[in-house]
């Protein structure tokens, strides 16, 4: 009985927890892939700025692992020139490291205060939520019955 008791007490916090940040499960776990990488791709960023190897500023300004094209005629079917298979560098063979840039934040956290009363008081049932849901279906029949001029009129069963 007490380790239940636990189990689901520790249950309750991690989910009072992503509603305080204001997220699901499923963003929780997301956003900690996130997390590792950026971590991962910063640390790469700080080991090449202290060894020397990022030189340029604007060419930190793409995003980390893809290729560089220079100014060449790519076609439906690739790069047209033969030599311009050579003026696609990676960032390996380049020695390169891409800045990742500032961690994103999750445009779905309110502040606690309001991450909670969103669960508590939801914004779809408020009533200006659901007078706009009633305006668009009457916009949504209007419009229908615009275009289904050509539909055979069968008696409303009531």
């Amino acid at each position: 009985m007490g380790a239940m008791s636990v189990a689901l007490g520790l249950f309750f916090l991690f989910h009072l927890y992503m509603v305080c940040k204001g997220m699901t499960t499923n963003e929780y776990y997301k956003w900690r892939q996130v997390r590792k990488w950026h971590k991962k791709e910063e640390n790469k960023y700080m080991a090449a700025v202290i060894e020397g190897k990022v030189k340029d500023a604007s060419l930190r300004n793409g995003y980390a692992g893809m290729g560089e094209m220079l100014d060449v005629d790519v076609g439906c079917v690739g790069p047209t020139n033969a030599d311009s298979r050579s003026t696609l560098h990676s960032n390996e063979e380049r020695n390169e490291t891409m800045n990742p840039g500032p961690f994103p934040e999750n445009i779905y956290n309110l502040g606690i205060f309001e991450n909670l009363k969103e669960v508590i008081f939801p914004r779809s049932l408020s009533i200006d939520a659901k007078e706009q849901y009633a305006a668009a279906l009457v916009n949504i029949e209007i419009r229908g019955k615009h275009t289904n001029k050509n539909i055979s009129n069968k008696p409303k069963i009531k």
